[in-house]
């Protein structure tokens, strides 16, 4: 009995990367692998993504995984994608997928300039899931940047003066949550995306020789 190796493509790849190999990278999720593989091999465009070794509906509903997910990344041959119907001047990567994989993880960032300016603070949290060739993945990320205010820049106060309660960035606080899932049914698959946005952006701005403090938001 010959069991093929799971998540085979043709032709052979002319790279491989492990599990080791894929942890040295420092990912946060497939689509930084992804990335960083196309930078070291000197990808000069975008791959060509496919999954377990077949084409996909939609390779990015697989790109906010954790690394964690990934068996193996492989880099097939200089025009292989021509037998993917792509073109054949992009080079294919096939990213192989563990056959259960369940995580929940988050990440969050903060930033702010020694000598005072935009500071800001981001969170992402997501819950993701695979079963055989299913998935599933929800994830929400909150973010809050201060604003830039022009009496924190001395250079612009000297060429514009009066304009100190000004600001030359808007304070933004936005949050997005994203849900997707994918459903293998022999050889055919569906996709679904769903996504919701919200942000609110104020800044003050001169007008008329005085100070207009405006708001806007919107809902997606």
């Amino acid at each position: 009995m010959v069991a093929g190796r799971r998540g085979a493509a043709w032709p052979p790849p002319e790279i491989e990367l492990g599990e080791d190999e894929i942890d040295n990278l420092g990912a946060y999720d497939i689509g930084e692998v992804i990335a960083r593989v196309g930078e070291n091999l000197g990808f000069d465009r975008p791959p060509v993504i496919i999954v377990n070794g077949r084409q996909v509906l939609n390779a990015r509903d697989f790109l906010g995984f954790p690394p964690d997910a990934l068996v193996r990344v492989e880099a097939l041959p200089p025009q292989a994608a021509a037998a993917y119907g792509e073109d054949p001047s992009r080079r294919v990567l096939n990213i192989v997928l563990v056959p259960t994989f369940k995580s929940r993880d988050g990440l969050a960032r903060a930033s702010r300039p020694t000598a005072g300016g935009r500071s800001s603070l981001s969170a992402d949290v997501r819950q993701s899931e695979i079963v055989q060739n299913d998935t599933r993945q929800f994830g929400v990320l909150i973010a809050h940047d201060t604003s830039l205010r022009a009496d924190e820049r001395t250079a612009y106060i000297l060429s514009h003066p009066g304009r100190e309660a000004t600001t030359l960035r808007p304070a933004i606080d936005a949050a997005t949550a994203n849900f997707s899932m994918t459903r293998a049914q022999g050889d055919w698959s569906t996709s679904l995306n769903a996504s919701a946005h919200s942000q609110n952006t104020r800044f003050t701005a001169m007008a008329g020789g005085h100070v207009v403090e405006t708001r806007q938001e919107t809902r997606n």
